[in-house]
């Protein structure tokens, strides 16, 4: 269809829709002949999401991240959430230093009277009462839990499975509660790339899993990531810091949902059989290496040799690896206050 149908169907502009294209966001074909583009329904689906996505204020660059990376949806709606709640908390603290300001200047205020009586010092930090929270409480549980399971997820999801995933979101709030706050973290400050990539790859990770006939691949998959654990000083910089606050909860999470995922997916059934077999093939082998047994619990206080072993099996292949530096020493600073 021409661009004049697609105007009367979306109420788009020429002009926008010729800067949508410039972004290659929508890629009609061009005519030879005249010169004009040849729009299909592809392109008209999504022009109508561009109009949604800029109407809930996604930039042009996250839209551009959204057609290239669609199975992240969730994870930039949730970003989105998160940068817009940012906005208002700074919006309103600002508000509020202004009313203050207001309040105390006389009528024949000057800027030089603002700048011999108020400096930057007396201004509000933070707003006096966040109300955003109470408006629209963080849901950020849902996503984070939607990255740590997502190898299990490209399922069809009927009410029931909602139902389900309600009760695996509030889990994982349930178990980080206070810590939960440095998962946001971690995962707003990677890029898209990075997390589609950790995603990627855990989902092939557990998809080669769930159709191999034979574990001696994925056991030495695990006994180098041991063993990367033990040897690399940064990576296991890393893992003493995340222990307490995020990896332990995280144990405490797979636990308590196992039931619940593997009535949401048979491939997380099948899937954590064959990783319990794995970890107990693992565990046999080191238990017969006495040094590198005692390694091993060493890094783990107060765990058995089999419940480390599936907390280094997820460590290996998730997003928390890769926290970033100034993160992990605010993590760091915080356990030890």
């Amino acid at each position: 269809m021409r661009i004049q149908e697609v105007i009367q169907i979306t109420g788009l502009t020429k002009k926008a829709i010729h800067f949508y294209i410039e972004k290659n966001l929508i890629n009609p074909t061009k005519n030879s002949n005249n010169g004009y583009y040849d729009l299909d329904d592809e392109d008209l689906r999504k022009l109508k999401l561009i109009c949604l996505f800029r109407q809930i204020g996604f930039s042009i660059e996250t839209i551009q991240e959204i057609f290239t990376f669609p199975t992240m949806t969730n994870y930039f709606f949730h970003r989105q959430v998160n940068l817009l709640k940012h906005k208002i908390i700074e919006n309103q603290k600002q508000l509020e230093n202004l009313c203050s300001i207001i309040e105390s200047i006389p009528p024949n205020a000057t800027p030089e009277y603002i700048c011999d009586n108020y400096s930057i010092s007396k201004l509000l930090d933070e707003p006096t009462n966040n109300y955003i929270e109470t408006l629209f409480p963080c849901n950020d549980a849902r996503m984070i839990a939607i990255l740590i399971l997502a190898p299990f997820l490209d399922i069809h999801v009927d009410e029931y499975r909602k139902f389900l995933w309600d009760r695996i979101s509030s889990e994982l709030q349930l178990q980080f509660k206070d810590n939960l706050i440095y998962l946001q973290r971690i995962i707003y400050s990677q890029s898209a790339i990075e997390i589609n990539t950790t995603s990627s790859q855990s989902y092939k990770l557990f998809m080669d899993l769930s159709i191999s006939s034979s574990f001696e691949e994925f056991q030495q998959y695990l006994m180098q990531r041991c063993h990367e654990l033990i040897n690399n000083q940064s990576l296991l910089l890393r893992w003493t810091i995340l222990y307490q606050p995020i990896l332990l909860p995280l144990q405490g999470f797979y636990k308590n949902i196992s039931e619940l995922m593997s009535a949401y997916s048979p491939r997380y059934e099948s899937c954590n059989k064959k990783l319990n077999i794995l970890v107990n093939d693992v565990a046999r082998q080191i238990k017969s290496d006495s040094l590198f047994y005692e390694q091993i619990m060493t890094i783990c206080p107060l765990q058995e040799l089999t419940s480390s072993l599936y907390l280094i099996f997820w460590f290996s292949y998730s997003f928390i690896s890769s926290c970033p530096e100034p993160i992990l020493q605010d993590i760091k600073r915080k356990s030890t206050i």
